[in-house]
């Protein structure tokens, strides 16, 4: 081949990567935004009448609910998470609670057995099950699978606080329709407070919750065609016969014990008023190593649940293909555009142009990485008070930046710990 004709294939091969960032980031919502207000125009709304903590004639027909709270050195939130419990609205001879305490070498254990004490919540269901040896969260999950009796199964982190009326707004969903195999709600981060090292500002975290809102919105939009791509580990429930012993060395549990659920031809839905509210304090350093971890489960599952890239499965395959699958191969087409409008760029201005505003861009998103937050002696870098990062546009596209960073990071680091044959750590 010629020169000219290289060039023209690279050239070629470099707008079909640009076009799979655009479409991924701005056509696939605008998309889904469309198809969802199709069909929400022809879908009847469930109505959830309110219990009050009041025994009604409809508690003899709501399904049996298994709430597991995996547990591993929590001692900060294991009280509150227990009497948050005792405000739960939902028929007491149908809901069972089980802490799962997983080796715990703090006073998790201790501390849970006072607040049942102490608060009498003996009318309840609720066992907190101390494990000598820490074996994993996905070991007490599949524990849980096997010997659960309840219809449905629901998980929830001990950071997180539900509403009241979270399990009989999610009962109603399964309930109300046979195909409904997985429920989760709407997720509100409202940590403000800092643990150690480098803490997040003001601006940071509205960049976090700004983060949800739009997931919230996105996964609203999925769960009204039938598939919301996942639930949030701080609360989900899915039918009982749905679950699937997970592989030892599961990393995002949350996304793949529902989404094989939706493999097998069930519904996922999301209940915007069904309110779960995430209390952890907020940590940068802790931030970063979370969304390494996500980004390595993120290529985890998409090598686990190949089955929902068939298209037999409709919006689902759509779905998964378009968010899940793209989003791990996202960071991987931006540095392949990166590199080839470097290479491109002496032959066209436009490609120069490309390279250019690609460099100013992820540099930004450095330095907004580098001196965005805050010491945790409450001091600003010269990079945060020259108010370079106050608007929010800019905030939002070099979060954005970082977290694909964090992406390649962690896919990577999947990869490469596959091929050595490395354990992941169980926690």
């Amino acid at each position: 081949m010629t020169t000219s004709e290289n060039v023209m294939m690279l050239q070629i091969a470099t707008l079909v990567l640009i076009a799979l960032i655009i479409y991924h980031h701005a056509g696939y919502p605008l998309m889904l935004k469309v198809f969802s207000r199709l069909r929400q125009s022809g879908a009847g709304k469930v109505q959830v009448q309110s219990r009050n903590f009041r025994n009604c004639v409809g508690d003899r027909r709501v399904p049996s609910v298994h709430l597991y709270i995996p547990a591993y050195n929590e001692a900060p939130y294991i009280y509150q998470k227990i009497t948050s419990l005792s405000w739960l609205d939902y028929p007491k001879d149908k809901l069972r609670i089980t802490v799962l305490c997983d080796g715990c070498t703090d006073q998790t254990v201790a501390l849970a057995r006072s607040a049942l004490r102490e608060f009498s919540l003996t009318d309840m269901d609720i066992r907190v099950v101390d494990y000598p040896e820490n074996r994993g969260k996905i070991a007490m999950v599949n524990e849980a699978i096997q010997q659960c009796e309840a219809d449905i199964m629901a998980f929830s982190d001990v950071s997180a606080v539900l509403a009241a009326d979270c399990f009989w707004r999610m009962a109603h969903h399964f309930m109300c329709n046979p195909n409904v195999g997985v429920v989760t709600g709407h997720y509100s981060v409202i940590k403000s407070t800092m643990k150690s090292g480098r803490s997040a500002n003001a601006n940071e975290q509205s960049n976090e919750q700004a983060y949800w809102n739009y997931q919230n919105q996105i996964r609203a939009m999925e769960g009204s065609l039938g598939a919301v791509m996942g639930a949030p580990g701080a609360f989900y429930a899915i039918r009982h016969h749905l679950c699937q012993p997970l592989e030892f060395d599961t990393i995002n549990d949350d996304f793949i014990l529902p989404m094989r659920g939706v493999a097998q031809g069930f519904n996922a839905l999301f209940d915007p008023e069904l309110q779960i509210f995430e209390t952890e304090p907020s940590d940068l350093d802790m931030d970063t190593q979370r969304r390494i971890r996500i980004s390595q489960g993120n290529m985890q599952q998409i090598l686990r649940l190949k089955r929902l890239l068939l298209p037999d499965l409709g919006w689902a395959s759509w779905m998964f293909t378009s968010g899940k699958f793209l989003r791990v191969l996202m960071p991987y087409c931006m540095l392949a555009v990166l590199l080839l409008s470097a290479w491109l760029a002496p032959y066209h201005w436009f490609w120069g142009v490309t390279y250019v505003t690609q460099l100013a861009v992820y540099l930004l998103a450095t330095l907004y990485y580098l001196g965005g937050g805050q010491a945790s002696d409450g001091s600003q870098s010269w990079i945060a008070r020259s108010g370079l990062f106050n608007n929010k546009i800019v905030r939002l596209v070099s979060y954005l930046c970082i977290g694909h960073f964090m992406g390649l990071i962690g896919s990577a680091k999947y990869l490469l710990n596959t091929l050595m044959n490395k354990k992941q750590q169980p926690w």
